[in-house]
């Protein structure tokens, strides 16, 4: 029986710019056919499917569209259901309805999903409006690179337009097209910008007139992917820009933070005016199979945990052998505020934390509530936990690994950053085996927890800071603190 074809918009790269319609679509199907305007990011929405690249670059195709005409098609007969993924809206320059053509001719059950076009996002990222009431009551969309020889391209019509022009795929037709619409008499003042990766996290924008555009582009050494605008509303750019007035505005900063708990702390970050990198240094697994005895557990007079995942991994291996919450008869110990309040979202209440987080400081407040030779079950990973066990030397200790940690970073980090944020050891040791540590020497780098600060200094990092306590909350207002004193 033949599959199915979704042809979805997956929004100019910004990976919070999808719709929930398209993402249901991605995780269902077991092909994922996408171009490179798609932001990687979104592939994890279903990280088990096929991932087939299909992108082109001016001059370089990693297959023909009649190729990825053909591939569609056979995927479909083969009975998968295939995301066909395209950057921005796939009506909108993305030859989207030239692939569903082919689609219904060959008898293929096919999905269009829209997304956001980046016409109109990109310079809403740069506080440039498409319309404005007494300024541009209209914008067109025009391809800035044809694939006829002869041009489809209405410059005289274009150059007469009131309105807000957008070109997309055109940077390397810059000169082209600024020099075709001041020859059919547009104002070579009329303002102009080009923004280069809109809306992801290097975005990077240029401002001009027609006249001067491709001069201060060449400068810049602006590049595809970016998008020209031309138009008054350019010249509100400055106007509309509220990012100045918030702290941490100007800054760059990495989040080395795994991929499925980054969010928060970026979320935060870009709140308080950052642009945020997330580059994470650490990957973790939850572990599967762990056996756990309830009758066992209740004989244990404290409960010590060393992370977040540490509290998922036990919650899961509790339900997975149906073991109830009620077994746990001790007092509870964690790390810090952030594992706390997991705990308390599972109705574990009145855990004990350090104020500051070490092995030596955790286990002072341990004996502080209960004595030596008592019974303490500690839960945490394959990474660590060998100095909080020497610190806890007169107890008697089992101890639980219930996740995996595995150290590296997927990309490296460009050169061009202020602060680097690490959450734990690992993220430290995962980063540098991707990145040498003489490009970070000056940078500033923030860490959780003393464990953390000191593998950092130990590992070479010279301007070294800690949180003002283990918290998300505590990271951003050092951050805050220090970009206030280096404004």
């Amino acid at each position: 029986m033949p599959g199915k074809v979704y042809l979805i918009g997956m929004g100019p790269g910004d990976p919070e710019l999808i719709t929930i319609r398209a993402i249901k679509a991605v995780e269902k199907c077991q092909v994922l056919v996408y171009d490179r305007l798609v932001n990687p990011r979104l592939l994890d929405y279903n990280p088990s499917a096929e991932r087939i690249y299909v992108g082109k670059t001016t001059g370089q195709h990693t297959l023909s569209q009649d190729e990825i005409n053909a591939l569609l098609v056979k995927k479909a007969k083969e009975g998968c259901r295939v995301a066909r993924l395209k950057g921005g809206d796939p009506f909108v320059f993305g030859r989207g309805g030239e692939e569903a053509l082919v689609l219904k001719d060959n008898g293929i059950d096919y999905e269009i999903i829209p997304g956001i076009t980046s016409a109109v996002s990109v310079p809403m990222y740069a506080n440039i409006p498409v319309t404005f009431r007494g300024m541009a009551t209209s914008f067109h969309v025009i391809t800035g690179h044809e694939h006829s020889e002869v041009s489809n391209i209405e410059w005289e019509a274009l150059a007469r337009l009131k309105g807000t022009l957008v070109f997309l795929m055109g940077v390397e037709n810059l000169e082209l097209i600024a020099g075709s619409l001041m020859e059919q008499g547009k104002p070579g003042s009329c303002p102009a910008a080009v923004i280069m990766n809109g809306t992801r996290e290097d975005q990077r924008e240029v401002f001009g007139t027609l006249e001067t555009i491709v001069e201060v582009c060449s400068h810049a050494s602006v590049r595809s992917p970016a998008i020209i605008v031309i138009g008054d509303t350019v010249q509100l750019h400055e106007a509309l820009d509220n990012k100045r007035l918030k702290p941490l505005y100007g800054i760059r900063v990495v989040n080395t933070r795994p991929k499925n708990s980054a969010g928060v702390l970026t979320d935060m970050l870009r709140e308080a005016g950052a642009t945020v990198l997330e580059r994470p240094c650490i990957s973790i697994k939850l572990k599967d199979g762990i056996g756990l005895d309830g009758e066992k557990l209740q004989g244990f007079d404290g409960y010590v945990f060393s992370s977040v995942y540490g509290v998922k991994g036990f919650m899961k291996a509790l339900a997975d052998n149906r073991i109830d919450l009620r077994n746990l008869k001790g007092r509870l110990f964690s790390v810090g505020p952030s594992v706390k309040e997991v705990l308390e979202q599972h109705g574990l209440f009145d855990c004990i934390i350090p104020e500051i987080y070490s092995a030596a400081e955790l286990a002072n407040h341990i004996r502080d509530a209960i004595p030596e030779k008592s019974r303490l079950f500690i839960v945490g990973g394959n990474l660590g936990g060998d100095a909080l066990l020497d610190a806890l030397k007169g107890y008697e200790t089992e101890r639980l690994e219930v996740y995996e940690t595995l150290e590296g970073c997927e990309e490296p980090v460009p050169e061009a950053v202020d602060a680097l944020l690490f959450t734990s050891p690992s993220c430290v040791r995962g980063f540098l085996k991707t990145n040498p540590i003489d490009r970070f020497n000056n940078k500033y780098v923030l860490c959780i927890g003393l464990p953390t600060l000191e593998e950092a200094a130990r590992l070479g990092f010279e301007n070294v800071a800690s949180a003002a306590n283990a918290s998300m909350e505590g990271m951003l207002q050092t951050l805050t603190d220090w970009r206030s004193k280096n404004a």
